[in-house]
């Protein structure tokens, strides 16, 4: 898709500079001048974690983001699709969802993140049953707009390769924090009297800010609460979204997939 833009883009100037050149001539002849529309902006994708560490796996949620067509139905699915944080209950279980079902998704109004069922059997639970994928719909291509600020928002995990999907009925369980040229944040539990400020889910330890392909993107090494996902290490990715990064989406996963010690998920948040 991409390549196809800059070919357009290439066609779109070349264009331009033809009829510059040909202003000298005679404007008597000279055809009207016809404006170029626009190129519509690439979307663009953060890594999708789901049955592996890898983004070419093969996974129902890395096709419908490298299949152009499944991708549309992805995009039409989520604006159409009721908010996950309006759901009455926490935890959506979904252990009968069909294989390739767009589950759940969140919104803003530059990015948002959708989880989508890759397979679950009960008996045997070797792979996730369900992958993550955060998209940038409105990316922002400038790294100076990224400054040091706070963003809050939601969290959507599921852990040891059960069906469910956990939401935490928390507002602003998401946070992260921006400083200098590196991030780290965090999602937790609601407020209680053992755990004032809430109990870390997942903690997103001090990662790096680039910006390359158009894109500001942000990663680093996570830390998973052992009583929620029976493993510890993993990782966290996502990318800046709006002109003037109003907002962050992305993907985090446990290195480990086997069953009991697994987790994956995705969050959301905007600039406080």
């Amino acid at each position: 898709m991409k390549k196809n833009v800059s070919v357009l883009l290439a066609i779109m100037i070349s264009l331009g500079l033809g009829a510059c050149s040909s202003s000298g001539g005679s404007s008597n002849n000279a055809a009207p001048a016809v404006e170029p529309t626009p190129a519509t902006p690439v979307p663009q994708i953060v890594k999708v974690l789901a049955s592996s560490t890898t983004a070419t796996d093969g996974t129902l949620g890395y096709n419908y983001v490298t299949n152009s067509e499944k991708y549309a139905e992805l995009l039409n699915t989520v604006k159409d699709q009721a908010d996950i944080s309006e759901a009455k209950a926490s935890t959506f279980s979904g252990s009968t969802v069909a294989q390739g079902t767009i589950m759940a998704s969140h919104k803003k109004s530059y990015s948002s993140y959708a989880v989508i069922r890759e397979a679950y059997d009960a008996a045997n639970k070797a792979n996730p049953a369900n992958s993550y994928v955060a998209i940038v719909t409105t990316p922002t291509t400038d790294k100076a707009m990224v400054v040091d600020a706070t963003y809050k928002g939601q969290a959507t995990y599921t852990a040891k390769n059960l069906a469910a999907v956990t939401t935490l009925r928390l507002q602003d369980n998401f946070t992260l924090t921006v400083k200098d040229n590196a991030v780290a944040g965090k999602v937790v539990t609601a407020p209680s009297n053992k755990y004032p400020e809430g109990q870390a889910v997942v903690t997103f330890n001090e990662g790096t800010i680039a910006a390359e392909n158009n894109a500001v993107t942000f990663n680093g090494s996570a830390t998973f609460n052992t009583t929620f996902f029976g493993t510890e290490a993993g990782t966290y990715q996502g990318q800046f979204a709006g002109a003037n990064a109003e907002e962050v989406v992305g993907t985090f996963t446990t290195t480990e997939k086997a069953d009991g010690a697994s987790g994956q998920g995705a969050f959301s948040g905007t600039k406080q």
